[in-house]
């Protein structure tokens, strides 16, 4: 406005600050003349806080100033330097106030009060600047907002061009209070447009969410100050002086009598207003549901009822509630249809505490998450993808599991800072993603502080909520209360709450009763259009009803109230309305001010008559909604459809223009193209609006988007077949196609391939074959189809190598080795990895090559050869490290750690598992962190540590149910039955693996299905009952050969043999059968070629043989079971390879080589802590010594065993001992002894059903009484 110069009076022989008007403002001759005026109006204020006018003039056509200077610096400058101190705030606050009560006196206000026009100089305060904005006031917010740095300090009325008084000085102070105290402006926004609705709508946050150590009292004072309404706030600066005063006086340890009280901080109630009637039980339900929260118990409650039974209003009472306890009440507005995108409401809850806390841009979120959640510091990418912060998102992002929990982990820590209501309205319209993460967060929130509410419409409930609530339910994740409608008496309630002092007739309640039968909604409506008809009046402090209002007809339905009451509004408000309602439940200022071109402050005013005056919308924080749903849908429907249609039209140019390059506002842009009927301009934001939904796995939504897509680009090909029609195309199928694979929708993904081949074809477009060959490739491979799969692979490879493309012919060079592999041909499979992994070495592609050498590795550890499978996953680890793939370096670690466990290197395995899952948590994949739990729990088991084994099962089980992995929580149950298995708990045993297998059926997981079939046969072996256990294990073996699962067919054929070989032992069936399935079992294995495996089968076949005597066949098995252990090269193997030859020596009478092949193998095994094998390799050496009459040393193998076994809580080993000492003291006489251990042995089998040991036990015992009666004397 002016240029400001330092200069010497030269008749009073002064120095000035010489303030001169900008040459275009004196050539206005309003402005100028105005400039003067008011400057000399500031002549007549003589106050030691007010900067002295000294002259007022014109020289030479320039307008000018003369002012006291003064030295020092001004506020904006002070507070960019240091952060002041509450009572230095309060007193440079009491000086403003004291010289603008000096000037109120006057009659001049201000207008300006900034930090700018505030000089601080040592313990003196001077306000410069008086009148002078208003020079500028009548063009500022109609042209450019030229003081666009005032804009934020004004006054609601100042902001809309209304009459202003000293009040707005009084609201412009307590801006500047609020910046100094918390060091940010309270309204703020992106462009004048913004920030005007701010000022005019927005609750400053509280100060003591920014600022620790802010007493309550000034927050009180500076928010009376900042009332929208005038009459609200102080009357007079006086008033404002007295409670700064006071509160300077409670800085002293003097009590603080306020004007302002808390009811500053309280919501305001709009419009016409009720009390809460005949919703108390559902309210103390909730109040209660809060307290606990409060204490750390969170949970989730859904609220249902029709449209307008009042479902938000009871949900905002108990929010009120939640903020006087200092919780935070935050709510998350699902939208309908395309108005909304995935993940929508609780995003927009997250963001809004982050702005809260000064969270606006990718470094500010850094180091928030540094400071408050480092545990999310690996997280970064997942958090600035799901915020929609920073430039390149998605790579981060793994899997819908890792979002959801990133999210949930984000609520965790608002819960952490203060406790939070989350109220998600309208779950009816919530997309697949919102209702998923819904059920996340309600899972997992029990242990947290946050009360989950949502409301929602039954009778518009769609198939995804009932699908959702159904799972939930079945979870008991939620409670739900019913809203039913009012009573007649509580309708009467109604009505006395919104007019007090009424003396309404009862017939007219019981009219408004019959008529809106007890819809809150249908009754308020109707008491707004009877007062704003003038058929309820206000009289002597009361209302009363018109004479004729009994007679007249209401309207049955409550969208013709809304009608009613929507014919009551101009025609030009009607526009304003009729814009907002096509842009949706929610709109902004600027989509009314682009197509209908009037000016903002027009636009704002009609606006706020809307939410004052006619109560039908209301504002938020950056935009307005309509009250009421319905009330959208009344004005959007009375729309005639073309002038619906022209304003979906110019709001999709409006947003073109504004959010074109937003990615999470092509959904939207969509929606608006579509509804115009611009179908061909919507084509590319349809391709950006799917690619956008399935890179945050709301693969249901980026579906809808692209099969909308490609039904639009084939009818207008139809019309006129352009190359860019055909390219849009090809991008609308290919993205299908990775959606269709992600949801294992194989077959539509295949023949979204086919046409993609076709086009590409038609277009000329190799490389597009190519891509469609190796696509349809991995449909077939989904579905088990390896043939096809490698033939179509090997096409693509042929195109790759005739156009060149060498990154195209190693991705299918690999895909080729991997379908090798899949299908047992180990040595196809590593030429094709050799050949690929020598192409990406060439190109550079580091992914890829890691990958190679990953599969490399597998084959090698499949073939037994652990060493070069170590090597290999090695140098995979390596190359994750030097790119920086944390999960990937996650997956090879838990590669090398899994080598090592089957080496037999448990200490090692530990290790690079323990390194695994770090990482996994680092980055938040819990699928894998649950996964690589399992692993640790495995090693653990086989070493026999099974409390620890249990603990990392457990931690596997909680993480999969929190995630919804019902796969995985099959997998742990079976992993926990195995523990309880060992442990000799076969009731517990048999109860997990029951649970499991009904979970397996339930998914349609035949794999897992069969495999836990399996483990039910053995506990029922174990147990002795043997007709069950063959029962369970043919329909393994049944269901193995039906899909095709060879290792597993090798492992339930050996299940049965082991059951006919002790069948055979006391019911004299046939070995032979045991024979046959062994020898099966060891030909599928040698097939396949599964070295381990092969062993295995060896192993048992040997054990058969020996049980009926035929040791020169069992020492031929297991010398070539030898032979197959050199060539896996586990110590293991080797030790129980000794242990199998001491078996054999000892059936053929060389006890002295067998005692050395014991002592040889038990070494080995005690070396590597393996509890299975050591157990069994000392019952063997202690039958031994018995058998050679070798007492002490049997003694001493056995006590050995008995150690070992009650150590690691494995009771059938314990028993077993027992009934080897009970044998030995038998065979020395010792029959006390000998019945003491048979007992142990009964008391141990007999409540766990080991029929086997039962058996043994009882005839142990009968020998003993035998003995006794025969007197038959000692060895």
């Amino acid at each position: 406005m002016a240029t400001v110069y330092k200069a010497i009076d030269l008749v009073d022989q002064r120095p000035v600050a010489l303030k001169v008007l900008l040459p275009h403002l004196t050539a206005d001759d309003v402005v100028r003349r105005r400039f003067l005026r008011e400057a000399r109006a500031g002549m007549e204020l003589d106050h030691p806080g007010i900067v002295k006018v000294y002259e007022v003039g014109e020289e030479e056509d320039q307008s000018y100033i003369a002012m006291e200077l003064v030295e020092g610096k001004t506020l904006d400058v002070v507070l960019e330097e240091e952060t002041l101190g509450v009572q230095k705030v309060i007193d440079i606050g009491l000086k403003v106030a004291d010289a603008l009560a000096a000037a109120h006196e006057k009659g001049i206000i201000h207008r300006d009060i900034k930090p700018r026009n505030i000089m601080v100089s040592d313990e003196r305060v001077k306000v410069m600047d008086f009148g002078l904005v208003k020079i500028t006031e009548a063009t500022s917010l109609t042209m450019k907002y030229e003081i666009i740095g005032t804009l934020h300090y004004m006054s609601p009325q100042q902001a809309i061009g209304a009459a202003i008084d000293q009040r707005s000085d009084i609201f412009s102070l307590g801006v500047v209070l609020y910046q100094l105290l918390t060091g940010i402006l309270p309204f703020e926004g992106d462009h004048p447009g913004t920030i005007i609705h701010s000022i005019l709508h927005s609750d400053p946050l509280r100060m003591e969410e920014l600022r620790e150590g802010i007493p309550v009292e000034v927050e009180q004072v500076v928010f009376k100050a900042l009332r929208k309404k005038p009459q609200e706030r102080y009357q007079n600066v006086a008033e404002l002086k007295s409670d700064l005063q006071r509160v300077q006086e409670m800085f002293r340890g003097e009590p603080a009598q306020l004007i302002a009280t808390d009811e500053v901080f309280e919501e305001q109630v709009r419009g016409i207003y009720s009390a809460l009637i005949g919703r108390e039980r559902e309210l103390d339900m909730l109040q209660d549901r809060l307290r606990r929260a409060l204490g750390g118990e969170g949970s989730t409650v859904l609220v249902k009822g029709e449209a307008g039974i009042g479902k938000s209003r009871l949900v905002w009472e108990l929010g009120r509630e939640a903020k006087k306890a200092k919780s935070r009440y935050l709510v998350g507005q699902c939208l309908s249809g395309a108005e909304g995108s995935p993940y929508q409401p609780i995003l927009r809850v997250i963001r809004s505490y982050l702005e809260l806390k000064g969270v606006k841009d990718p470094d500010r979120l850094r180091a928030f998450i540094e400071e408050k959640a480092p545990h999310l510091a690996g997280r970064m990418g997942v958090i600035e993808t799901f915020l929609l912060m920073g430039e390149e998102r998605g790579p981060s992002l793994i899997s819908r599991e890792q979002l959801l929990d990133t999210a949930y982990e984000l609520v965790r820590v608002m819960s952490r800072d203060r406790p939070v209501l989350l109220h998600l309205e309208d779950l009816h319209w919530a997309d697949p993603p919102t209702l998923n993460l819904l059920i996340y967060l309600a899972r997992n929130i029990r242990g947290e502080s946050v009360l989950i509410v949502g409301t929602y419409r039954p009778e518009e409930m769609t198939r995804h909520l009932s699908v959702a609530l159904d799972k939930m339910r079945r979870e008991g994740l939620y409670e739900e209360i019913d809203l039913e409608r009012l009573d007649k008496q509580q309708t009467r309630g109604v009505i006395d709450s919104v007019f007090p002092r009424s003396d309404f007739t009862e017939t007219f309640v019981t009219s408004m009763y019959g008529d809106t039968e007890g819809n809150p909604l249908f009754i308020l409506e109707m008491l707004k259009l009877l007062r704003n008809e003038g058929r309820i009046s206000q009289e002597d402090g009361g209302w009363r009803l018109t004479s004729d209002v009994v007679r007249t007809t209401i309207p049955e339905k409550v969208s013709d109230v809304i009608m009613h009451r929507l014919n009551g509004l101009t025609q030009e408000e009607r526009h304003f309305i009729d814009v907002a309602s096509v842009e949706g439940r929610s709109f902004q200022s600027d989509t009314l001010c682009h197509c209908l071109k009037f000016p903002r402050i027009r636009i704002l005013r009609g606006l706020q008559n809307l939410e004052q005056i006619h109560h039908l919308i209301h504002a938020k924080e950056r935009e307005y909604q309509f009250d009421h749903g319905k009330i959208r849908d009344v004005v959007y429907n009375s729309m005639i459809p073309e002038l619906r249609k022209e304003y979906h039209r110019l709001i999709g140019e409006h947003f073109v223009e504004r959010f074109a390059q937003k990615e999470e506002y092509a959904g939207t842009l969509t929606y608006h193209l579509l509804e115009a009927d611009q179908e061909e301009e919507a084509l590319p934001y349809l391709v950006r609006a799917g690619e956008y939904a399935k890179g945050l796995f709301a693969n249901e939504e980026a579906t809808g988007y692209l099969d909308r897509g490609v039904d639009i680009v084939e009818r207008r090909l139809q019309l006129q077949p352009t190359p860019h029609l055909q390219r849009t195309k090809l991008s609308l199928l290919k993205a299908r196609v990775a959606v269709k694979q992600l949801t294992g929708s194989y077959d539509e993904a295949r023949e979204d391939s086919e046409r993609i081949r076709e086009l590409a074809q038609q277009i000329g477009d190799q490389q597009e074959v190519a891509h469609a060959l190796v696509d349809m490739g991995n449909t077939f491979k989904s579905k088990g189809n390896l043939q096809t799969a490698l033939e179509l692979y090997e096409l693509a490879l042929g195109i790759w190598r005739e156009i060149g493309d060498r990154g195209g012919e190693g991705k299918s060079l690999y895909s080729i080795g991997v379908v090798h592999f899949n299908r047992d041909e180990y040595e196809l499979s590593l030429r094709y990895c050799d050949e690929a992994m020598k192409i990406q070495r060439e190109i550079g592609d580091r992914v890829g090559e890691a990958f190679t050498l990953s599969n490399i590795g597998t084959v090698h550890c499949s073939r037994g050869d652990y060493e070069q499978g170590l090597r290999h996953y090695e140098e995979t680890l390596r190359i994750f490290r030097q790119i920086g793939d944390k999960r990937g370096e996650a997956g090879a670690l838990n590669n090398i750690g899994a080598v090592h466990y089957f080496r037999g290197d448990y200490e090692q395995a530990l290790v690079h598992c323990e390194k695994a899952l770090e990482l996994h948590r680092a980055i938040g994949d819990r699928a894998n962190e649950a996964g690589t739990s399992t692993n640790l729990g495995a090693v653990q088991y086989f070493r026999g540590n099974y409390d620890e084994a249990l603990r990392y099962y457990d931690t596997a089980l909680r993480i999969q149910r929190q995630i919804g992995d019902r796969h995985g929580v099959a997998g742990s149950l079976n992993n926990i039955g195995k523990v309880h298995h060992d442990l000799g708990e076969y009731d517990g045993s048999l109860r997990y693996y029951h649970q499991s297998l009904e979970i397996y059926r339930e998914i349609g997981d035949r794999v897992g299905e069969a495999g836990t079939l399996g483990n039910i046969a053995r506990v029922h072996y174990e147990r002795g009952d043997l007709d069950p256990a063959l029962r369970y294990s043919q329909l393994s073996l049944k269901i193995e050969r039906e899909i095709g699962n060879r290792l597993g067919e090798a492992d339930a054929l050996c299940c049965i043999a082991a059951i006919h070989t002790c069948r055979a032992d006391y019911r004299a069936a046939d070995y032979r059968a045991a024979l046959g399935h062994q020898e099966e079992a060891l030909a599928i294995h040698k097939q396949i070629g599964n070295k381990a495996g092969e062993w295995d089968a060896q192993h048992f076949l040997a054990r058969v043989w020996l049980e009926i005597g035929g040791q020169d066949r069992a020492l031929e098995v297991l010398e070539e079971a030898g032979r197959t252990a050199q060539i896996v090269g586990t110590k293991s193997m080797r030790a129980a390879s000794l242990i199998d030859a001491a078996l054999v020596k000892h059936f053929r009478g060389d006890n002295e080589e067998a005692r050395i092949d014991i002592e040889e193998g038990l070494r080995i095994l005690r070396e590597l802590g393996i509890v299975e094998a050591i157990s069994e390799a000392l019952t063997l050496a202690a039958q031994i010594e018995t058998a050679q009459n070798h007492d002490r040393q049997a003694i001493q193998y056995a006590e050995e065993l008995l150690g070992l076994a009650a150590d690691k809580g494995k009771p059938q080993y314990i028993a077993r001992t027992h009934l080897i000492l009970a044998r030995i003291r038998l065979a020395q006489g010792d029959l006390d002894e000998a019945e003491s251990h048979a007992g142990q042995v009964l008391e141990i089998a007999e409540p766990r059903g080991m029929r086997e040991l039962l058996w043994r036990a009882h005839f142990c015992v009968a020998r003993v009484l035998l003995r006794r009666a025969q007197h038959v004397p000692a060895r």
